[in-house]
């Protein structure tokens, strides 16, 4: 069980869409977890999709890699 987890180098850029529908954005990070056998990295990306008339937010995972 990791002792410590925390996200840094988090981006996000707006890719589409418009007040009236969905906005569409694309958000990489890295994600460190520290255990007694040190430290892994791990560096993700999702699509992150915000459908304003329902008003709900949706993360796809893409990548998922370790460093």
């Amino acid at each position: 069980m990791p002792s410590r987890v925390w996200i840094d180098q988090v981006k996000i850029v707006q890719s589409s869409g418009s007040d009236t529908d969905n906005l569409n954005f694309k958000v990489e990070g890295v994600t460190h977890a520290t255990d007694a056998s040190g430290e892994q990295r791990y560096h993700w990306q999702c699509e992150l999709t915000k459908d304003l008339l329902e008003r709900r937010l949706t993360a796809t995972l893409t990548v998922f890699d370790k460093e």
